[in-house]
């Protein structure tokens, strides 16, 4: 039975760290082979073979301080299943000495080191303390061979110490209906590119984008397009990059996202059909609670300021909220304009008839109302351009 010997540990050596400081430690469990437990069975050796391995074991945390985590199984900090590798420590007493050994594996049982040592000391005993100070100084800067073992594995699979995302941005101001592209790079954690990895995108919230996967080029670029809706609203792209650890640990996942905020001028276009002529006029949102108002036979206009009923405060405070028209019961008054067009303030109201339409009851001359239909845009709607077009059209040839 294995016996878990040591606590925590972060562990550099002399030259390059072993983990960049962008990276996540190593961490390495250690252990021996001999059962801890076995009182009775074990012999007078045993118990020195043990305590050799103890003081070697615990020599090399007292020496290093810096980028390797070591733990042992009594310490329930990280489970074994989130161990990177794994140092077995091993001592053998031999005629008129002892034989250490030291294995380092990852989770694949890919060798990182092996360390075998003989001491030709049949006092060897006594000078516990001395040869563990001896072998845990030879052992200490060869451990370093987790960072060679790290860049060979990544360079040679699809493996990454702990990938990352590289964003311009992480949140985007877009217009209605915009397309806009949007490009990462895929690096590890310590800024060296990952080519040629898959990276899967998920979308929440309004609207679309133009794939599900993307596979990152030579140089770790990839791109994907989001569609803004037609009207104002948030969206989120995820992005996520799974991998193999080069420890051999599978199924790491590197996540990022993308906020994407629409907004748009609000329009309203209306439909008022005479007995001479179809003439549309068109509300735009200026600010505030205020809309200009244009029709398709004239070059002027004027302002109108709106409020909401009791029932609708929200609509009182922004016009971004009052175009959430899919949320009101039909029927509903959703909106007053105080009209300046006709002589004196005129008051048009409006109701919502589901969806984006509404009604507007509209005040004549003389004095009796006229029912006309409009409808909710965020895009200056073309109707109104080609109304006014054929209007203009039509007074330059009388």
């Amino acid at each position: 039975m294995r016996i878990l010997l040591i606590v925590f540990l972060i562990t550099s050596f002399g030259g390059r760290i072993i983990a960049q400081d962008n990276c996540p430690q190593p961490r390495v469990q250690v252990s021996n082979d001999i059962d801890y437990y076995d009182q009775q069975n074990r012999s007078p050796i045993e118990h020195y073979e043990i305590s050799l391995n103890t003081a070697v074991a615990n020599t090399i945390i007292s020496l290093n301080r810096g980028s390797i985590r070591f733990f042992s199984s009594f310490t329930a900090a990280v489970p074994i299943g989130e161990m990177d590798y794994f140092l077995t420590v091993k001592s053998k007493a031999i005629e008129n000495g002892v034989r250490i050994s030291m294995d380092l594996v990852d989770n694949n049982n890919r060798v990182v080191l092996n360390y075998q040592s003989t001491v030709n000391d049949s006092l060897w005993v006594e000078n516990i303390i001395d040869i563990a100070n001896v072998k845990a100084r030879d052992v200490s800067p060869l451990v370093q061979k987790i960072e060679t073992h790290q860049y060979d594995v990544r360079n040679g699979s699809e493996a990454a110490i702990s990938s990352k995302f590289e964003l311009e941005k992480r949140s985007y101001q877009v217009k209605v209906n915009e397309k806009k592209k949007i490009k990462f790079v895929l690096k590890d954690c310590d800024d060296e590119i990952l080519p040629g990895r898959t990276v899967v995108l998920e979308l929440e919230g309004k609207e679309k984008i133009d794939k599900t996967t993307c596979t990152v080029d030579e140089n770790g670029v990839g791109e994907f397009t989001y569609t803004a809706p037609k009207d104002n609203g948030k969206a989120t792209v995820t992005l996520a990059h799974k991998y193999e650890s080069v420890s051999g640990l599978d199924n790491r996942i590197s996540v990022d996202a993308v906020e994407f905020i629409t907004s748009g001028k609000l329009w309203l276009l209306v439909n008022h059909v005479t007995d001479r002529a179809e003439i549309y006029i068109v509300g735009e949102h200026i600010g505030g609670l205020e809309m200009k108002w244009d029709d398709s036979n004239t070059r002027g206009g004027s302002v109108a300021s709106f409020s909401a009923d009791d029932d609708h405060e929200l609509w009182s405070t922004s016009l971004v909220g009052f175009i959430e028209m899919d949320v009101l019961p039909a029927g509903k008054e959703i909106w007053t304009a105080n009209e300046s067009w006709f002589p004196g303030p005129t008051t048009i109201k409006a109701r919502q008839l589901g969806g984006y339409e509404f009604e507007i009851i509209w005040p004549l001359e003389d004095g009796s109302t006229m029912p006309v239909r409009g409808t909710i845009t965020y895009e200056k709607p073309r109707l109104f351009d080609q109304a006014r077009s054929k209007y203009l059209a039509a007074k330059r040839g009388s």
